[in-house]
């Protein structure tokens, strides 16, 4: 306890110095408002001391709880010159520093509330995904209608974009589908669940030729070669296992 009120005592008047320097370099005008009258009474020099009091008390702490500083003994000449140096820097630049500190504070802090924030809505955006997924084959337009409300929250969430070009396919909305699969592979052009099902999905339409499924399956497969075999057993490319094309882009090596 001792030790600490001998800090504070340091600090304040080594601040309270501080501070007086820097109202004499800078000339700072501090007013208080009179209660009764309601005028304003300049403090002069008076204010200087007081905001380096002020600012180097609070730096002194505010450091100790950020940087694990600890009440020290002053019993070391070491110490009380390093204490000292710290109340007149602090008492010196004053509302500058607590500006700084504040400002860095409130950054720390926003970053924390963005990520959890981004956590938080991934999380509710995977839940209703797997609440679609779960319904997709008994009733794809409930599912749709999930899969938009995870994308609501999650706009970004590929998982949910996947699904939900499934639901376009099974209620016979393709160009629905390959159109949201697009904008997956813009977004990502390493998305090889989006290629792989693209190429499924323009077998199943008139509008798009062999090379345009192939050339989407050969781009799943260079990303992830799981699709190479997985491919072969596929009823989506039932139309083409007998296919020299596709049998050849099947025992490519990569």
């Amino acid at each position: 306890m001792e030790d600490l009120i001998n800090t504070l005592l340091i600090i304040s008047l080594s601040g309270s110095f501080g501070g007086f320097i820097f109202g004499i370099y800078v000339g700072n005008s501090y007013k208080i408002r009179l209660p009764i009258t309601g005028k304003y009474f300049e403090l002069g020099f008076i204010g200087d001391i007081l905001v380096g009091i002020a600012a180097s008390i609070t730096i002194f702490f505010v450091a100790g709880a950020l940087f694990g500083l600890k009440v020290s003994s002053l019993s070391s000449t070491d110490s009380l010159i390093k204490m000292i140096a710290l109340g007149v820097l602090s008492g010196f630049a004053g509302i500058k520093i607590l500006s700084n500190m504040s400002s860095q504070l409130l950054e720390r802090i926003n970053e924390i509330n963005v990520r959890v924030d981004k956590v938080e809505k991934s999380d509710r955006a995977n839940e209703l995904v797997r609440q679609a997924d779960a319904m997709l084959n008994k009733n794809p337009l409930k599912a749709k209608i999930i899969y938009e409300k995870a994308l609501s929250i999650d706009t970004n969430n590929e998982t949910a974009q996947i699904g939900l070009a499934k639901s376009l396919v099974r209620l016979n909305n393709i160009e629905e589908a390959i159109s949201v699969l697009s904008k997956i592979i813009e977004n990502n052009p390493s998305a090889e669940r989006a290629y792989y099902n693209r190429a499924c999905y323009k077998l199943k339409t008139e509008h798009y030729t062999k090379q345009d499924v192939l050339n989407d399956l050969e781009k799943a497969i260079s990303l992830f070669s799981f699709y190479q075999e997985y491919a072969k057993e596929d009823d989506d490319f039932k139309t083409l296992h007998n296919d020299t094309d596709f049998i050849n882009l099947l025992s490519k090596r990569y």
